[in-house]
């Protein structure tokens, strides 16, 4: 059975999260879904007030805005065009790269075409194809500084992808 619930402390960590690749604030609230993992929601004025007035939960609420798998934030692909990208968080990939990249696949250096110099080993970025598209979300292995240098070696570790909805998605 799903629980929903409000949790300050688990908002304010996705808040954060979400900022390290985006520069808006997200506007409403955020409701959690305890099942087998941690679903949580984005939801305005009205449904909040509907959420707080019903007895039983609700099958399902708002706005995906990912999961929370132990302390890891996943946010949803569908957040991608549902927020404004920042540079700094955006890496822009060749088409062999971008068809990699949409089959589950890491990046490698040579398939990287932009990216800001100031990303660093760990940060969560969104790859991009050449006209700009948001393909996913990828954790940054190397620094930027030399991302583009290595060669072969894989840079970007693909953490979620649109492709996942033709593999996987259920």
């Amino acid at each position: 059975m799903i629980e929903f619930f409000e949790d300050n402390e688990l908002e304010n960590k996705v808040h954060k999260e979400i900022q390290k690749f985006s520069k808006q604030k997200l506007k409403g609230n955020m409701i959690f879904a305890r099942g087998e993992k941690i679903e949580i929601f984005l939801v305005d004025g009205d449904v909040y007030s509907q959420f707080k007035s019903i007895k039983r939960n609700p099958y399902s609420l708002g706005f995906f805005l990912g999961t929370l798998k132990g302390e890891n934030f996943i946010p949803s692909l569908q957040i991608l065009h549902n927020v404004s990208i920042p540079d700094k968080a955006r890496v822009v990939v060749n088409p062999k790269g971008e068809k990699a990249f949409i089959y589950g696949k890491d990046i490698i250096s040579k398939d990287v075409v932009w990216i800001l110099e100031d990303v660093v080993q760990g940060d969560m970025v969104v790859v991009c194809n050449e006209d700009n598209e948001p393909l996913g979300f990828a954790e940054a292995l190397t620094d930027s500084r030399i991302m583009k240098k290595l060669g072969r070696e894989q840079v970007l570790k693909n953490i979620n992808d649109i492709g996942w909805y033709i593999r996987r998605g259920r």
